[in-house]
C-alpha cells in the first residue's frame, strides 16, 4: 500500500475499473476512464484570490458637506462606510478545462444628502439603470434610508462594526442607500458610482418639484441645514395668509399654460425649483440660484425680509418729477384736511408727498399731501381755516434734487438678441418605446427675440448680427418653463432699454430695492414713465440716490401665454401662424422724430404676445426695424364730426381695451385731449380740445387711445421727406408669425 499513498481518489477508482476490464490495453482504458472521473471529483486547484485594491480609495467622504436637495432630483454621493470585502474566483468553464473569471463581493453605504427625504424611486451604477448594469455582470441590493431623526441602525453594518474601535451609527438626518453588490467577470480597482433618484425636501404634493419661494424661506430659517435666520426678521411666511411670502407663494402656483411632448396643450404651476448643492456655497449664491428660476429678488422693506416676484400687476409706490406745477380749483365737501378738486388725469398716489399753497379768503396757505386720489388729496397738517367752493390752489411736485438726474440708454448693439437658457431635462423620450426614462440631461432652449441690428461687411451689404447671452438655470427641470424664461429674458432685453438715477430726500427712505416708481423729466420727456429701484445708497445732506432701471409690464406674460379663460375651450392652435392685427394705423409726431404705431389684437387669439415692425422706404425691400407687444385701446366713432365738434359720440359695441376719465387720442392723425367720458347711454367723450390741426371725420374712423407705452418707431432728420411703408407681423408665444403678405401696413410721408 505504500506505493499509493499518494494516489488521489479517482486514480483509485481508475485501478479498480481497470481490474475489472483485465488486461493490458483493457487497464489502459481504465485509466483514462479514472483520470476523467479524477478531474470530476477532485479538479485542479482555482488560484488565489484575486487582489482588492485600494477600493473606495477615490470615492470615501471624510470632510465634505453633506448635500441639500430639494424637489425631485438625481443623487450621487460619497461612501460613508466600507464593510465586508471578498473576491473569489469562478469557474465559467469546465471541470476539465476551467475558465476562471472573478467576482467580487462588497458592502458599503452612500450618503446622498440632507434627510428627512420621501421615496427613492430608482438606483442607478455609474449612470445606467441598475437593472440595465445586470448584462455587464453587475448585481445589487439596495437599502435606502430617508434621514429621519429616528432611523436605526442597519443590521449590516451593525454586525461588521461590532467589536472595531468605531461603533455602528444610524446616520441620523442623512439620507443613504446601503448598497449589497455582486460583480462578476472584472476587478474593480475602486467602487462603482451610486446614484438614486429620490423625492427630497420640500417636494410639492403630487408633483415633481418644489415651490421656490417655499424653498428660499426654509433654507434662510432651518438652523439644521440652512442659513438659521430667526423667523422675527421676516414679515410672515408662506402660509401665512395676505404676508408678501404668501402671496409670491402663490404666484408660483398659479396654473399657466404649456405644451407637452406630444404637442398637446396642458397647464402647470407657474415656477418650480429642483437642485442639489453638493459643495460649499455661499447662502447668497443658493438664494440666487433658486431666485432667479422665478424671476424672484428677497428685499429688507421696513425692516423686515420679504420676496417679491417681478410682474406686471405690481403697483406704482411713488412719482418723481423736475419741477412739475399744477392749478386746482377746491370743490365741494373740501375741509381743513381734505381738499376735493378733479386729480383724475393722474393716477393715485401721483401727488403724494408733495408740497402747494392754496388762497384763503386772500391769505396764502402752505400745505404737504399725505395721500391722493382721483377726487381728493389729504394733507399732512390741517389748514387753520376751511376753504371754499371757488378758492384756488397749485401743487408743485419738485422732489429730484436739481442737478443729480442722468440717464442712459442702452442701444441694440448693448444688447443681446438670442438668450439661450440651459436647464436639467428630467423627462426624456425613449423613442424606441414611447416611454420617458428620468435620465437628467443638460438641455438648452434658444429664444430669438428678433432684436436685430445691422451691420455692413466690407462690401457695405447688410449683415444680421447675433449676440447670444447663455444663462444656466441647473433648478428648472421642466422644458416649458425653460421655453418661459427664454421668452422673459428676451422681451426684457427688448423693452427695458433706459437706466437713470436721482437724488431725493426723505422721501427717498420709505422706498426698497424693487419698489417701482414713476418719473418725469423734462430733459427726457418722460412723462409718468415706470422704473423699478435696482440701487439705493444714502448721500449727503439726508437725500437718497435712486438707481432705477426701465419697467415694462408687458414682458410679464408668461410667454406660452398667460391663462385665458375661455367658456367654450376653443383656445386657438399655437402650431399655425396667428392672426393679422387690426385697426392698424401709423401717425408720424411732429414734435418729436417718432412715428406711434396703434393696432389691436385679433379677438379670441390670447397666444399672440406682440408684433414686428418692418418698414420699406420709397418702395424698396421691408427692413426689421423691432418688435413691440403693446395694443392700442380704441373705439369707433358713433357719427360723422366736423372740425368744431367738443362733444365726441362713440360706438361702445366696438370698444377695444378701455378709455380712462381723461386723456388724449388720434382719430386718424389729429391728437385730441378730453376731460370727461360719458357711459350708457349716451358714450361720448366730453371736454374735447381740438387743436389748429382740426378736421372732419367720417363715422368709420376709430379714436386711438394715446398711452405712456404706446409703442413708436424713430426716424433720423436726414430721413425727413422720405415715403415709409410700415407693416406690423404679428407673433405668437411660439414664435410662429403671421403671413407677411397680407399683414396691414400704413404709409408715412415723414414731415
Amino acid at each position: 500500500m505504500g506505493e499509493t499513498t499518494g494516489q488521489t481518489a479517482g486514480m483509485v477508482v481508475g485501478g479498480v475499473i481497470g481490474g475489472v476490464i483485465g488486461g493490458f490495453p483493457g487497464a489502459m482504458i481504465g485509466m483514462s476512464i479514472g483520470g476523467q472521473m479524477g478531474l470530476w471529483i477532485d479538479p485542479p486547484n482555482a488560484p488565489p484570490p484575486p487582489p482588492l485594491g485600494d477600493l473606495g480609495a477615490n470615492s470615501f467622504v471624510r470632510s465634505s458637506p453633506v448635500p441639500i436637495a430639494f424637489g425631485q432630483n438625481k443623487l450621487y454621493g460619497g461612501v460613508i462606510w466600507l464593510g465586508n470585502m471578498e473576491s473569489d474566483w469562478s469557474n465559467e468553464g469546465s471541470r476539465k478545462s476551467p475558465e476562471w473569471s472573478p467576482e467580487m463581493f462588497v458592502d458599503f453605504a452612500v450618503g446622498h444628502c440632507e434627510g428627512e427625504i420621501g421615496s427613492y424611486l430608482q438606483y442607478f451604477i455609474d449612470d445606467k439603470l441598475a437593472g440595465d448594469m445586470e448584462e455587464e455582470g453587475y448585481s445589487a441590493t439596495f437599502t435606502s434610508y430617508p434621514g429621519s431623526a429616528t432611523q436605526i441602525v442597519n443590521s449590516i453594518i451593525s454586525a461588521y462594526q461590532t467589536g472595531k474601535p468605531i461603533p455602528a451609527i444610524p446616520f441620523i438626518y442623512t439620507a443613504y442607500t446601503l448598497v449589497q453588490l455582486h460583480v462578476e467577470g472584472q476587478i474593480l480597482s475602486a467602487l462603482p458610482s451610486i446614484a438614486a433618484e429620490a423625492e427630497c425636501l420640500l417636494l410639492e404634493a403630487s408633483e415633481e418639484d418644489a415651490n421656490p419661494i417655499r424653498v428660499v424661506y426654509n433654507f434662510m430659517t432651518n438652523t439644521r441645514w440652512g442659513m438659521g435666520l430667526d423667523t422675527d426678521l421676516f414679515n410672515g411666511d408662506p402660509d401665512t395668509v395676505g404676508s408678501p411670502w404668501k402671496i409670491a407663494s402663490d404666484f408660483c402656483d398659479e396654473s399657466v399654460q404649456f405644451t407637452d411632448w406630444d404637442d398637446s396643450l396642458s397647464n402647470e404651476p407657474r415656477f418650480r425649483y429642483s437642485n442639489v448643492f453638493s459643495a460649499r456655497v455661499k447662502g447668497f449664491d443658493i438664494l440666487t440660484d433658486i431666485l432667479l428660476t422665478c424671476r424672484g429678488m428677497v428685499r429688507l422693506k421696513q425692516g423686515q425680509l420679504e420676496p417679491l416676484i417681478e410682474n406686471g400687476d405690481e403697483a406704482v409706490e411713488c412719482y418723481y418729477s423736475d419741477r412739475h406745477k399744477e392749478n386746482f380749483v377746491v370743490g365741494g365737501s373740501s375741509t381743513v384736511s381734505r381738499l376735493y378738486a378733479d386729480f383724475s388725469a393722474y393716477p393715485d398716489k401721483y401727488w403724494y408727498g408733495d408740497s402747494g399753497k392754496i388762497i384763503i379768503s386772500g391769505t396764502e396757505y402752505s400745505f404737504y399731501i399725505e395721500d391722493q386720489t382721483s377726487a381728493y388729496i389729504d394733507l399732512f397738517e390741517d389748514l387753520p381755516v376751511s376753504p371754499n367752493a371757488s378758492d384756488n390752489f397749485y401743487i408743485v411736485k419738485d422732489n429730484i434734487k436739481e442737478g443729480s438726474f442722468n440717464y442712459k440708454g442702452f442701444s441694440d448693439r448693448e444688447t443681446s438678441n438670442i438668450f439661450r437658457i440651459e436647464y436639467m431635462q428630467r423627462s426624456v423620450k425613449d423613442d424606441d418605446d414611447d416611454v420617458f426614462k428620468n435620465l437628467y440631461q443638460w438641455q438648452a432652449y434658444d429664444h430669438d427675440t428678433q432684436n436685430v441690428y445691422l451691420e455692413t461687411d466690407l462690401g457695405g451689404h447688410p449683415t444680421n448680427s447675433q449676440k447670444v447671452k447663455t444663462i444656466r438655470l441647473s433648478g428648472i427641470k421642466r422644458k416649458s418653463q425653460a421655453m418661459r424664461m427664454a421668452q422673459f429674458f428676451g422681451d426684457f432685453s427688448l423693452a427695458n432699454r433706459f437706466f437713470c438715477e436721482l437724488n431725493t430726500g426723505v422721501q427717498g427712505y420709505t422706498h426698497a430695492i424693487g419698489d417701482i416708481i414713476g418719473i418725469s423729466h423734462i430733459q427726457t420727456g418722460w412723462d409718468k414713465k415706470e422704473f423699478r429701484i435696482v440701487g439705493m445708497d444714502e448721500t449727503e445732506n439726508d437725500e437718497i440716490k435712486l438707481e432705477c432701471l426701465e419697467y415694462n409690464r408687458y414682458v410679464y406674460n408668461d410667454s406660452i401665454p398667460k391663462v385665458t379663460h375661455v367658456d367654450d375651450n376653443s383656445t386657438p392652435s399655437p402650431y399655425v401662424a396667428p392672426d393679422i392685427f387690426e385697426r392698424f394705423s401709423a401717425v408720424q409726431d411732429l414734435s418729436e422724430n417718432k412715428i406711434w404705431l396703434r393696432f389691436k389684437r385679433p379677438d379670441d387669439n390670447p397666444l399672440i404676445v406682440g408684433s414686428r415692425v418692418y418698414v420699406s422706404v420709397g418702395g424698396g425691400d421691408y427692413i426689421f426695424k423691432k418688435q413691440v407687444g403693446i395694443y392700442t385701446p380704441s373705439v369707433k366713432l358713433d357719427s360723422l364730426i366736423d372740425d368744431v365738434v367738443t362733444t365726441i359720440p362713440y360706438d361702445n359695441s366696438t370698444l377695444y381695451g378701455s378709455f380712462p376719465s381723461s386723456g388724449s387720442f388720434w382719430i386718424e392723425d389729429e391728437l385730441i385731449t378730453y376731460t370727461g367720458i360719458t357711459g350708457d347711454p349716451t358714450y361720448t367723450f366730453t371736454g374735447c380740445t381740438r387743436g389748429a390741426g382740426a378736421t372732419s371725420h367720417a363715422a368709420t374712423e376709430y379714436c386711438d387711445l394715446k398711452q405712456i407705452d404706446t409703442p413708436f418707431i424713430d426716424f433720423l432728420d436726414s430721413e425727413i421727406g422720405q415715403s415709409w411703408s410700415i407693416k406690423i407681423v404679428s407673433i405668437n408665444s411660439y414664435n410662429l408669425v403671421a403671413d407677411f403678405t397680407t399683414s396691414p401696413t400704413d404709409t408715412v410721408v415723414i414731415a
